[in-house]
């Protein structure tokens, strides 16, 4: 199960195709191709600026392309370097070919690493497309680091309206908040696991009581001393940017964690698919109670909170059927592994107790998840073993 768990949330499942024609590039987060078919399209599209560079679109495409390899090969120091050094080339030749458009800014912005000095361009892509979905969840992100909660507020809702989060992630966020302790904090790390959640509160005014602390944003030096103030928490005198050595910045990582966990005197958990960055350290005192772990140095009784969010919080009839279509679709169902481990529980918990038709329910659950996940096989074995 945790070789199942860890594979999903290091990636997602990969499309093999290899297509000599052009096709829209995503952001990784929301469709991942293999790493030839990001090559193809980077050609591809590197053709059609060649045949027109007041093409947009193509510099948008031709960008995406070389970021996702960037991505892919965050391990690899040399192709890192390589495609780091090409995709800030694409961004000045797009900047300077359509200086006007929203894509060419967007670029800019995207490629800084959101340094401020660059935030002109965020902002004349919003000018420009104010209704597009990637300006417009760089607006909220921008807004909610600068602490300005009626522009972020505005931004999540316009982005909400915009469909780009798959309707499979909004329901997995619902459910991971109500299952929430009243003013708890809870962890995620990616985009997958944030906006969902930061979405389901903003657009559906819901368990706004929450605290989403993004591990990325927390190392944001401003943002994160704006959030300790807010909370409560004693000052932490840490500054990411002057970290000297690897070391150094890990160990600073470990510190801001430490600090909330140690100060903040209400509940805090950690999201499920986060729960690999913060095991080695917390694994005791982190305790599953259904899509999060909650912290605790004491023993709790997590079963019952399990159950109690399963069947009294948590809205389940989206994972039987979907009547939605995204381009995030396969993220969506994938996000869906992270109800195994509490699933798992639940139906060794009702199979020990003879609870047969609450059995019969999540025995349903389990293998429609598994056929989905390409974890049939484990399933069964929990199953066949129970």
């Amino acid at each position: 199960m945790k070789k199942i768990i860890y594979s999903l949330i290091i990636g997602l499942a990969l499309t093999n195709i290899n297509a000599q024609e052009l096709k829209r590039v995503y952001s990784i987060v929301k469709e991942l191709q293999n790493e030839e078919w990001y090559l193809t399209q980077k050609e591809l599209w590197k053709k059609e600026v060649d045949k027109n560079k007041k093409n947009a679109v193509a510099w948008e495409n031709y960008y995406n392309a070389a970021r996702a390899l960037k991505n892919l090969n965050w391990k690899n120091e040399e192709q890192l370097t390589k495609y780091s050094k090409e995709c800030a080339m694409i961004a000045e030749q797009a900047y300077k070919a359509t200086p006007k458009s929203y894509q060419a800014n967007l670029i800019m912005w995207r490629n800084s690493g959101n340094n401020q000095k660059y935030l002109k361009h965020l902002e004349k892509a919003y000018e420009v497309n104010p209704n597009n979905e990637e300006v417009l969840v760089n607006m909220l992100t921008q807004a909610k680091i600068m602490g300005n909660d009626l522009a972020y507020s505005k931004y999540c809702k316009e982005y909400y309206k915009t469909n780009d989060v798959p309707a499979g992630l909004l329901n997995w966020g619902y459910n991971l908040l109500s299952g929430l302790d009243n003013n708890a904090i809870i962890f995620t790390s990616g985009d997958n696991d944030t906006y969902p959640c930061l979405l389901v509160q903003e657009a559906k005014d819901f368990r706004k009581d929450i605290t989403i602390l993004n591990t990325y944003l927390l190392f944001k030096d401003d943002y994160r001393n704006r959030v300790i103030k807010k909370l409560g928490l004693p000052q932490l005198n840490i500054t990411f940017s002057e970290a000297k050595s690897q070391e150094e910045y890990e160990a600073n990582k470990q510190k801001i964690i430490d600090h909330f966990f140690k100060h903040y005197q209400h509940s805090k958990y950690v999201v499920t698919t986060s729960i690999e960055g913060f095991r080695a350290q917390y694994g005791e005192q982190l305790h599953l109670t259904g899509l999060a772990y909650k912290y605790s140095e004491i023993a709790i009784d997590n079963l019952s909170l399990i159950i109690r969010n399963y069947e009294k919080r948590y809205l389940l009839d989206y994972l039987k059927i979907n009547f939605s279509f995204n381009i995030g679709e396969q993220v969506a169902e994938n996000a869906q592994v992270m109800y195994l481990p509490a699933l798992t529980k639940l139906y060794k918990h009702y199979k020990n107790t003879e609870q047969n038709e609450k059995l019969e329910e999540v025995k349903t659950l389990l293998l429609l998840i598994g056929e989905r996940t390409d974890s049939l096989e484990d399933i069964n074995a929990i199953i066949e073993e129970h």
